[in-house]
């Protein structure tokens, strides 16, 4: 059973639809792998908030999709910062 929902990035609405039967970490990894630069369930980098839940909790994301989050709900997903996540080199200091 497919749940059709949207997402809201930054005020940009996304129209999704997922197996009800996936975990919300299934979710997750699918949402941030599709539309950011790292894909994480990581709530320290993106939060994903809906019915006054933070679904990437631990105690939530194990859940499935289709007891978390309904039929036209909105998600809300949340960038934490403006990151960058590449590797930074720094230069040695010869004297």
């Amino acid at each position: 059973m497919s749940i059709n929902f949207k997402v809201s990035d930054n005020g940009n609405i996304i129209n999704v639809s997922y197996n009800g039967e996936i975990t919300c970490e299934e979710f997750m990894l699918d949402f941030t792998g599709k539309n950011t630069n790292l894909q994480t369930t990581d709530p320290n980098v993106y939060t994903f908030k809906a019915s006054g839940k933070i679904i990437n909790s631990e105690a939530i994301k194990k859940k499935k999709l289709k007891d978390i989050v309904k039929e036209q709900q909105i998600v809300y997903f949340v960038r934490k910062q403006n990151m960058n996540y590449s590797k930074i080199l720094k230069k040695k200091n010869y004297r």
